[in-house]
């Protein structure tokens, strides 16, 4: 039984070691070589995507349940950009989603994470959120109220859906501001 038991302890071990020497290849190979251009996605932003508001970024991690997946969003929408999305099968379309959320994780702080989300995120006719506050209320993001800027938080749910529907827009602005004070 003691045999038993330690062989299954060195091949749990060994499976952990080879998927870490697997994480850390896939970090040097694939998204380390990506990452000066992460940076200029970063430095080519429009400076209000760049650095939004406080209350954006909590609305923003209000919308995603929690701040750790909002790093999973921008994760997505590196993969989109760098067209990594085209790969055949969900399953591996799953692990790289994984492991480029993981390294983004590990290498983007979170102001880095939040202008990506901001600059990269989808408004309806384009991206950025800027672009979005502009459009929608004739002010940059850092101009807004807060139940404004709610309200732009609120289109990116499901912008073709909430451009055109009044009521589920405000009913998921309201959603957020609710989350902001639970948050806090």
């Amino acid at each position: 039984m003691k045999t038993l038991l330690k062989g299954f302890t060195i091949v749990v071990i060994a499976g952990f070691l080879l998927s870490l020497a697997g994480l850390l290849a896939y970090d040097i190979f694939v998204f380390s070589p990506h990452s000066d251009e992460i940076h200029g996605l970063i430095e080519n932003a429009n400076s209000e995507d760049r650095d939004p508001p406080k209350i954006v970024e909590e609305l923003i991690s209000a919308s995603h349940g929690k701040p750790l997946m909002v790093s999973s969003f921008v994760a997505r929408q590196l993969l989109l950009h760098f067209e990594f999305e085209n790969s055949k099968g969900t399953l591996r379309r799953h692990a790289r989603t994984l492991i480029w959320w993981s390294l983004a994780y590990l290498h983007l702080n979170e102001s880095e994470t939040f202008a990506l989300y901001c600059a990269l995120v989808w408004n309806g006719k384009d991206q950025g959120l800027n672009k979005l506050s502009q459009r929608l209320f004739d002010n940059s993001i850092s101009e807004l109220t807060e139940m404004e800027a709610a309200t732009v938080v609120a289109v990116l749910a499901s912008p073709a859906m909430m451009l055109r529907d009044e009521q589920r827009l405000h009913q998921r602005r309201d959603y957020l501001l609710e989350q902001i004070v639970r948050m806090k």
